[in-house]
């Protein structure tokens, strides 16, 4: 790898060619703009031909905002990830790793109130930005949510139902986020009963979705594992598996597995919620991986908890949105990351930080 001089106050210039997705998730997040500097930057950036050139202080900042983790010293980590930038739009974003064809994943847990609805609404968002076609349907019939952490409450003229009884067109069902319009929401219904959805209207749902050339299908699933799990969990691939720490949430994923391989779903992630890196430290919580050996299902992310959650659920603004992410909004995105296949790191929970410039200067500290 070659290295340019710059200036004499910097002693090695790293030339990293910043990836596609790479610049458009950071640009969209306002870390790393082409026409003025940055919060954080310290040093210039100029084109030199089509290179781009960062210092090294500057390659480690932007691993911080990228999502890597901080403890990440080692260079030569970063050299797979990077390839040939080009600047797009937020609606022509061309992922690197175009799905062969739909991937239906449906979000559950068994118990309620572990963060199915945050997390499929973060994902969603997450995978939308990285420039794929994105659905999100909300299974929870009678009880649905995922319109408010959206923001898209008052958008809602038609649902599923109406589509089943030939009131309207599925395309006019189809919510569409102003914010990223490859982003779209999809209500089973309003306030109809639950047996009033099959099986098969579920598998014709989603089989629909494919044709309309979605990439990722996320169902919400429901709470329980009645007649309304079994619906959500029909048209769907794959699994993700959301719990706690907690021993009750802990036994219901349990449960929940079963019931997944039973119906013929074998790939399965785990993504754990609400981990508190104190507690566990005292012995008062499990600790991530004890949660992942106990369930024998794979770990996609950690979710730290973290207030903001809250707020941004009141807010309507998906968490990962914000121009200022807190730690769970990194851990949000570094899980769909992985999920779509990319290379990326687990967030270090080992010591809580206040803030993202505490973990900017606990860096800087150890670098």
């Amino acid at each position: 790898m070659k290295f340019k001089k710059e200036t004499s106050n910097t002693d090695i210039v790293l030339r990293a060619i910043a990836c596609n997705q790479f610049c458009n998730h950071l640009q969209a997040k306002n870390h790393l703009s082409f026409s003025k500097q940055s919060r954080f930057q310290t040093t210039t950036q100029k084109w030199v031909g089509n290179h781009f050139y960062l210092s090294k202080s500057k390659t480690k900042d932007w691993a911080i905002w990228s999502g890597l983790t901080h403890n990440t010293g080692n260079y030569s980590k970063l050299e797979p990830l990077l390839e040939l930038p080009s600047v797009q739009t937020n609606s022509q974003q061309s992922p690197d790793y175009e799905p062969k064809e739909s991937r239906v994943i449906v979000v559950t847990s068994g118990k309620g109130g572990v963060g199915k609805t945050t997390a499929t609404a973060n994902i969603g968002m997450s995978i939308a930005r990285l420039g794929y076609k994105v659905v999100v349907i909300d299974a929870d019939i009678g009880l649905k949510n995922l319109d408010l952490l959206l923001g898209l409450e008052n958008r809602i003229l038609y649902t599923v139902m109406d589509v089943f009884e030939g009131q309207c067109r599925l395309d006019q069902a189809l919510i569409r986020d102003k914010r990223w319009k490859n982003l779209s929401l999809l209500s089973i219904s309003k306030n109809r009963q639950r047996y009033n959805v099959t099986r098969k209207n579920m598998q014709n749902l989603v089989s629909a979705l494919t044709n309309l050339n979605f990439q990722y299908i996320f169902i919400d699933c429901p709470a329980g594992i009645d007649v309304g799990f079994i619906n959500a969990i029909s048209p769907a691939k794959e699994a993700l598996i959301v719990t706690t720490s907690e021993l009750p949430a802990m036994r219901d994923a349990d449960r929940v597995a079963g019931l997944l391989e039973a119906n013929g779903i074998f790939q399965m992630k785990l993504l754990v919620n609400r981990v508190r890196s104190d507690m566990i430290q005292k012995n008062d919580m499990m600790s991530v991986r004890d949660v992942q050996e106990a369930l024998g299902v794979p770990l996609l992310g950690a979710i730290p908890e973290d207030s903001e959650i809250i707020i941004s659920t009141n807010r309507g603004e998906p968490l990962v949105l914000k121009k200022k992410l807190s730690l769970s909004g990194i851990a949000f995105e570094n899980a769909a990351r992985r999920l779509v296949g990319k290379q990326d790191y687990f967030v270090d929970l080992n010591a809580p930080y206040k803030g993202l410039f505490a973990q900017f200067v606990h860096s800087i500290k150890n670098f």
